[in-house]
């Protein structure tokens, strides 16, 4: 139920997908900083559904601190959604996550979820980049995205 209500949304947003196994869709997305993959899985029988969009570049071990100040900045004060990031490899993600209950139609939730997926994400890569990459400090990036106005 919840794979066919999420590839039906995508179906109907003109976004192009891969489907994985029963469980999961592949969307990659070009955005202003870079291009990036959105994975969502659905588990059917909890009725779950994570969205996870993945930074391209994984952090090098000498920007671990800089990247998780950044991470830790932004999380403060997000109402949907955190950000993660793996210290075995250096990846960072977005995560949104909706749990249903009972009969209730799920195409909004999914839609609401995924837009704030996709929106949040879009609006911190290109600070998390520079910090991966030149040396903003992470106080300094987090300041430019949250002055900005969304």
């Amino acid at each position: 139920m919840l794979i066919q209500a999420t590839e039906s949304i995508l179906e109907k947003q003109g976004w192009q997908f891969s489907v994985f196994g029963d469980s999961v869709l592949r969307i990659d997305f070009n955005g202003q900083s870079t291009t990036w993959v959105t994975l969502v899985k659905c588990i059917e029988p909890y009725q779950q559904l994570l969205i996870y969009s993945i930074c391209p570049n994984k952090v090098s071990v000498d920007k671990f601190q800089g990247v998780q100040e950044f991470l830790t900045r932004a999380n403060f004060g997000l109402k949907f959604g955190n950000f993660e990031f793996d210290y075995r490899d250096g990846e960072v993600r977005f995560k949104t996550s909706v749990q249903f209950a009972g009969e209730v139609d799920p195409t909004a939730m999914i839609e609401e979820c995924l837009s704030i997926n996709i929106i949040t994400f879009e609006r911190y890569l290109g600070g998390l980049l520079r910090v991966m990459f030149t040396d903003i400090s992470a106080e300094e990036a987090i300041a430019e995205i949250e002055s900005e106005e969304s």
